[in-house]
């Protein structure tokens, strides 16, 4: 009994001691408070980028279709060379073949109204733009791997080529990249071209082109496009 009173006696002190308030919890509910400093001043964390971009050559097999026109269906295909000469700015050229045909909407004017609505389908484009890529990050598919990307805005002009000849164009797009790999890359493009054309006349009555008559027609196209990018250095 003598032994075992002051290791009784220890043993209740103890208790009480992890019973009352601030005792015996979790430190790592207060480790922010811990960490950082008193001053409240801030302590910005930038983490190193995982795949860089300067001297790099990105090629982009790419597709996609403008989803604004009324009368045809629009689908570039193409390749999409970028020429980094810094993390941020690129030079971006792009040759694009476009394959049209006619929606539902300009077959039901024409078969069940007699109506042959005036369009000009395009065959290719050839657009020069300079590239910012501004942003970069990473996000976490669920919570698991982590996938860097970056968005970037491109700013350009080119020609356009048509059924009545070919003419300018001025492009403005922005997109996001998704590193899966290395060297690969999928990439998203929304662009918007304005278009400054001319359209042939057609006959109303008749339907039929009215030779050496063209209308001028200022366009906008809205296309929204998705490719696989190889990254390949070269200087």
């Amino acid at each position: 009994m003598k032994v075992l009173a002051p290791t009784l006696a220890l043993f209740v002190c103890a208790a009480l001691l992890l019973a009352t308030p601030g005792w015996g919890q979790d430190f790592d509910e207060y480790e922010d408070e811990l960490i950082l400093p008193t001053d409240e001043e801030a302590v910005n964390v930038v983490q190193k980028k995982r795949y860089l971009k300067r001297g790099k050559v990105e090629i982009t097999p790419k597709g996609g279709i403008v989803v604004n026109d009324n009368f045809l269906k629009v689908n570039p295909v193409g390749l999409t060379f970028d020429i980094f000469f810094s993390e941020y700015w690129a030079l971006e050229l792009e040759g694009l073949y476009v394959i049209t045909s006619k929606t539902s909407f300009t077959e039901y004017l024409e078969q069940d109204f007699d109506i042959v609505p005036e369009y000009n389908s395009q065959t290719w484009q050839g657009i020069g733009s300079l590239q910012w890529c501004p942003l970069y990050g990473k996000m976490s598919f669920l919570a698991g791997t982590i996938i860097p990307y970056d968005m970037f805005f491109t700013l350009g002009g080119g020609m356009v080529g048509t059924d009545s000849g070919a003419y300018p164009l001025g492009s403005f797009g922005f997109g996001q990249r998704f590193f899966l790999f290395p060297l690969l890359v999928l990439r998203f493009d929304l662009k918007f071209n304005y278009i400054k054309e001319k359209i042939q006349v057609l006959d109303p009555t008749t339907g039929n082109a009215i030779e050496g008559e063209l209308r001028p027609n200022d366009k906008f196209d809205f296309g929204v496009f998705g490719g696989l990018s190889l990254f390949l250095p070269t200087f």
